[in-house]
């Protein structure tokens, strides 16, 4: 991570989620907290893409609505297989 001083006030929302996401990362977390991390991760990103997916329709950018429409399914099935093993187990 860079230690320079932020010129923009979005660069300082970036430097801060970078921190954020940083400390996540070196908690020694649970099985179960790992799990609900990972899923509500993954949700964000589907609902993330769901957002691109919506503004690329009302844009007709149909090459790139595809591509991110693919992304959010290869999200939605991920998604969904780590719900099954979860359950399996």
């Amino acid at each position: 991570m860079t230690t320079s001083t932020p010129n923009t006030p979005q660069e300082l929302v970036d430097m801060n989620n970078q921190n954020q996401v940083e400390t996540i990362l070196e908690q020694d977390l649970s099985l179960e907290e790992t799990y609900q991390l990972t899923l509500s991760l993954i949700q964000r990103l589907g609902m993330f893409h769901q957002s691109m997916i919506e503004q690329l329709k009302e844009e007709s950018d149909t090459d790139r609505l595809v591509v991110w429409s693919q992304d959010e399914q290869t999200l939605h099935h991920c998604h969904d297989m780590i719900r099954v093993v979860s359950e399996n187990d």
